[in-house]
């Protein structure tokens, strides 16, 4: 009994008490319903100091990635929860995220990492775009009006590009990506990603290092799936 106690997380001393106490089960239970709540609150506090962490890391990867342009990297699978419709236009995109945090904070969770934009259509388009949005989570959720979740599989190879600034510019970058894959003898091969990584103050969800008051300082990341046209190409850095 003691070690089934200590594994719950109780101290010696709390075992102690129970043994030399003769506490009733009732008692014990009551314990461990604190011990619960206890132990629910250090998981969300170190979920949230978690998201802080990767927030602080993610500015410093900024930092090196204006640096070295145009990155190819692994992107890993990750669970998320997603919602697939078209917007109007594509400046109306990050408005339409407060869905996924109602629904995340519907179920008490908090989100793993930056939210993300899959484009089911040509991103070169400005209106009328199929557009999942998602947001990074640690475990899948039970789906509900329309909003889905799972294990969003992992890009074996990604051609990414930091872009800073409105949206409005992204097009200039993404011609500059796309113009760098046909340089390097590489093609898309799947849906175009945008990661936000600054983005306006309209999230709830998200510490303040995510978010910033004028499009000037929004922070976006270009996701592309590649292969190589030519040579088998090895995740790495890359100069443009």
């Amino acid at each position: 009994q003691i070690m089934a106690l200590k594994d719950l997380g109780l101290t010696l001393e709390q075992i102690t008490n129970l043994l030399l106490d003769g506490v009733t089960e009732a008692e014990i239970q009551a314990m461990l319903r604190l011990q619960e709540v206890q132990l629910e609150r250090s998981v969300s506090e170190a979920q949230q100091q978690l998201l802080r962490v990767k927030a602080r890391l993610t500015l410093m990867r900024q930092k090196q990635a204006f640096r070295d342009d145009v990155v190819l990297k692994q992107i890993d699978a990750h669970y998320v929860v997603a919602w697939r419709q078209r917007v109007d236009h594509v400046d109306t995109i990050e408005q339409h995220f407060t869905v996924l945090d109602n629904f995340l904070e519907d179920h008490h969770m908090k989100p793993t990492g930056p939210c993300f934009a899959l484009f089911h259509d040509d991103r070169s388009k400005q209106t009328n775009l199929e557009v999942e949005l998602m947001t990074p989570i640690s475990h899948t959720l039970p789906e509900a009006d329309g909003i889905r979740s799972f294990k969003l599989a992992a890009l074996p190879l990604a051609a990414c590009l930091i872009h800073q600034g409105s949206y409005q510019s992204l097009a200039a970058s993404y011609a500059r990506l796309r113009n760098w894959l046909a340089r390097n003898h590489l093609q898309q091969v799947g849906a175009a990603r945008e990661v936000y990584l600054r983005f306006a103050d309209v999230a709830t969800l998200y510490p303040d290092v995510y978010l910033a008051q004028k499009t000037d300082d929004f922070v976006t990341e270009l996701q592309l799936p590649v292969q190589s046209t030519v040579l088998n190409v090895q995740a790495t850095h890359v100069h443009a």
